[in-house]
This record gives C-alpha cells, sequence and structure tokens, in this order.
C-alpha cells in the first residue's frame, strides 16, 4: 500500500447520532456520550425508544417519554443547544435499531452493552447484532469499562487505539480514529498484529523494523502536526494483543474495522472484532463496510 494523503483519510464528519435506549437508567447511560459527542460535533441526536408492541403516540407524547431520560445529561440552560428527537418504534431491536438508522441516515450509532454470563453469549446480544449489521460505526460502551465522557459532560478523549491489518475494513477504522485523534488533540496507536514468530531462529520471522516502516506510512506526514502517533507491531492472537495493549497503556478508545453481513449470526468463537467488543477495558467503535 502506497503512503497515504491526506485526501485518501477522510475526515468523519457527524451530524446525525441514534441513541438506542429501554427508558431505564443503564441503558440511558450511553446518552451521556451521545449529548456529548452531539454537542461536539454540532450533531442532531435521534433517542429511539423499541418496543414490542405497536405503540400509538402523538409526537408531543413521544417527545415527552424522552425528556426524563435526557434531562440529566443537559441542563435547562444548554437544552436549546442539542438538537434532539424521541422516535418510538417497535418491532426486535435488533432489526429495528438498522433500520431506523439508515432511515434517518446516521452517521453513528451509540448503545449501552450489558456483558451477560458466558453462556448466554451462544445467544449474543442486541449490540452485537446491530454492531454487524448497521451500515454505519457503532460506539459501544459498558458500565464496568474505562469511561471518557464524565458525569458533568465532558469529554475527556485522550488515547485511541486503532487495530489496522491493511484491509479496507482497517482503513475505515484508521479514518475515524484520525477524525477523533484530529477533534479531540488525542494519541493515537496504530498497532498491527502479524500471527507470525519474531524469533531470530525461525523461517517465518519477519523484519520488526520493516513492518513498523509500512505501518508508519498509513499515516499522512501532515497529521503528525496535531497528534502524537505510535505504531505497534505485535505477534500472536490478534484479540489478545488489543485486549492487553488497551488495558496496560490505558487506552480510552479502541477502534477496529469488521467484516459485516446482513442475516448473519456472530459466532461465541467469532472473529476478532467481536471478542475485542466482548471484553475490551474501554469502549469500542465498531466499523464495517455492510454488505
Amino acid at each position: 500500500m502506497s503512503e497515504k494523503s491526506q485526501e485518501q483519510i477522510t475526515r468523519k464528519f457527524i451530524n446525525k447520532i441514534l441513541c438506542p435506549t429501554n427508558l431505564n437508567p443503564s441503558s440511558d447511560e450511553a446518552l451521556r456520550y451521545g449529548v456529548a459527542l452531539a454537542r461536539a460535533y454540532n450533531a442532531k441526536l435521534y433517542l429511539c425508544y423499541v418496543s414490542e408492541e405497536e405503540q400509538k403516540l402523538t409526537p408531543e407524547q413521544v417527545q415527552q417519554v424522552f425528556v426524563e431520560s435526557i434531562a440529566p445529561y443537559i441542563n435547562m440552560q444548554e437544552r436549546p443547544e442539542i438538537n434532539w428527537e424521541g422516535m418510538v418504534s417497535s418491532g426486535e431491536a435488533s432489526e429495528v435499531i438498522p433500520q431506523v438508522a439508515r432511515e434517518i441516515a446516521a452517521d453513528l450509532i451509540i448503545m449501552r452493552s450489558r456483558r451477560r454470563p458466558y453462556a448466554a453469549m451462544l445467544l449474543g446480544s442486541t449490540a452485537e447484532a446491530v454492531c454487524h449489521t448497521a451500515k454505519c460505526p457503532v460506539l459501544v460502551t459498558h458500565r464496568k469499562e474505562k469511561e471518557w465522557v464524565d458525569l458533568e459532560g465532558e469529554i475527556k478523549l485522550n488515547k485511541v487505539l486503532v487495530a489496522y491489518d491493511f484491509s479496507e475494513y482497517s482503513d475505515l477504522a484508521l479514518n475515524y480514529g484520525l477524525s477523533l485523534a484530529q477533534e479531540f488533540q488525542t494519541e493515537l496507536h496504530l498497532m498491527n498484529v502479524s500471527p507470525n514468530s519474531l524469533a531470530e531462529d525461525s523461517k517465518d520471522s519477519f523484519d520488526r523494523n520493516k513492518a513498523l516502516e509500512h505501518l508508519q506510512k498509513q499515516i499522512p506526514n501532515e497529521v503528525h502536526l496535531w497528534a502524537k502517533i505510535i505504531p505497534i507491531v505485535a505477534t500472536g492472537k490478534p484479540y489478545n494483543q488489543i485486549l492487553s495493549y488497551a488495558q496496560e497503556n490505558n487506552i480510552d478508545l479502541i477502534c477496529i474495522g469488521a467484516h459485516g453481513k446482513e442475516n448473519d449470526t456472530w459466532a461465541l468463537f467469532g472473529s476478532n472484532a467481536d471478542r475485542v467488543l466482548r471484553q475490551a477495558s474501554c469502549p469500542v467503535l465498531i466499523v464495517h463496510l455492510a454488505k
């Protein structure tokens, strides 16, 4: 892959954000991120409640349903500064959320995930299903993860890790990682994991310096003017290396590209993105090309 120019690394603008909610305090925690990012990008925030039964509410009633949910994250003085709208849909949440995102042309979905017991993972989760089928990136948070939006709504994003394997999917993840790094002046850790051994006596070993050089070429020179870039080359199982590095280096957000297929399921021993999503110590941004 040739060295990228600034034109090839396209900054991602976020104009519409979708926050699904169950209208309970746990899922509403995602609204803290939604409000903060909507304010940062001057984006419109859509709150979506999915009910299993058909809801017959007037537009005024729909808005009132969400006032109590969003109120803790925007005080009365700030409320006019956030352009938001409440939506009520019916059906299976894992199917309705991606559909709503397509209808409103959302640029980002933000969801709170419940990490259920290991055995329950066989059934997957709504957040995972949405990550797999949505046509826009999905930011997934969890109550036990490191938070980078504080209770006052201030964004304190300092370190972004992009998992990069030189595929078109990881190019997309890098684009979003660079956009966030530029917007919030963060460090950007660019990580490539090779399954090959680095042992000197191994015929499958590769030159670490060449690998680092190849990785560094993915970043336009001008990016170094506003972001600290830290390239990392590791060997082993990709998800293990990504998770370990994020934990050891106090990473705030992991950006990872994944191949998405509609009407497909997440296997228990699925992709690296699947495992990172389930086990990361920080929020994860899943970016993929939906086919």
